[in-house]
């Protein structure tokens, strides 16, 4: 495989997103900086276990479109 075109092949990236147990509840955080996550400029944090589930799922699904999460 052509290391040189990797961005032009259509491989899975790795998860960029991860959900970890808080005071509130749970926090989306980026693995890469270990900072929440921030969707419209929120902090997602504090949030119930299916919500934090589901949002990184969206996350890292955008991030493998290469998608603005704003």
């Amino acid at each position: 495989m052509d290391s040189s075109n990797l961005w032009e092949q259509n491989l899975p990236m790795a998860a960029r997103y991860d959900m970890r147990r808080d005071d509130e509840g749970y926090t989306v955080f980026d693995i890469w900086t270990g900072w929440p996550a921030l969707v419209k400029g929120v902090e997602q944090v504090g949030l119930d276990i299916e919500a934090a589930d589901d949002l990184v799922d969206l996350l890292n699904i955008l991030n493998e479109r290469r998608e603005p999460i704003s």
